[in-house]
Parts: structure tokens; C-alpha cells; sequence
């Protein structure tokens, strides 16, 4: 039976990533004296799956695809305050911006000789 499974799994890995998911979620929503894992629940059932055998393996597009969905969610959670502190320091961000374009510039014109004009 567990063979048979198994077989499954390896063989369909949509299969195999919303089982890991949907075993995750049962995991992470159990508690044991008022804690419980969340999220990680996913983690835990993903590593007890690639324990039961080596073929099971989820595509390479997932995890691309949810390093995207994570770094997304990172910046709206960032977002509004990022934008607050670029308002709050606007001039000295002109400025430091200036400096480095004159400096590039410097370094530039040392970088292939150019003399000064007279």
C-alpha cells in the first residue's frame, strides 16, 4: 500500500506538492499546549515526504516561483515605510546622489587621462 503511494507521488508531482501542502496545514493548525507551528508546518511535512523515499522530488519552477510570491510580500509589507523614510530624507538623498554622479564623473576623467580645460 505505501508502495503504491509512493509510486504515486513520485510519479505526479502536482500530486505530491498539494499533498505535502494539505498535510502542512493539518500539522501547522494543531496545537500542543497553546503552541503550535503555523506555517511551518509545510517545512515539516515536505521533509517527512523526502524521507519516505528519494524520488520524491517537488519541480524547481516551485520554488521560483515562491521565492517571487515572498519577496512580493516583502516589499508590500516594507513598502509604506521605505516611503516614508525616502520623504523624511529626500534632500540628503539629492545630495548624496549628486556627489556620487561628480565623483564618478572625477574618477572617470583620471580613469582615461583627461586633462583639465583651460
Amino acid at each position: 500500500m505505501l508502495n503504491a503511494v509512493t509510486d504515486l507521488l513520485a510519479e505526479e508531482p502536482l500530486v505530491l506538492l498539494f499533498t505535502v501542502l494539505a498535510l502542512g496545514a493539518v500539522i501547522g493548525a494543531g496545537s500542543i499546549r497553546g503552541i503550535s507551528i503555523g506555517p511551518a508546518g509545510a517545512l515539516f511535512a515536505g521533509l517527512g515526504a523526502s524521507a519516505l523515499d528519494d524520488r520524491l522530488v517537488i519541480p524547481s519552477v516551485v520554488g521560483m516561483v515562491g521565492l517571487a510570491l515572498f519577496t512580493y510580500c516583502v516589499g508590500l509589507a516594507a513598502g509604506p515605510d521605505l516611503q516614508r523614510s525616502v520623504r523624511s530624507s529626500l534632500p540628503l538623498l539629492g545630495a548624496v546622489v549628486i556627489l556620487m554622479g561628480v565623483y564618478s564623473l572625477l574618477c572617470a576623467a583620471w580613469f582615461v587621462s583627461l586633462d583639465a580645460v583651460d
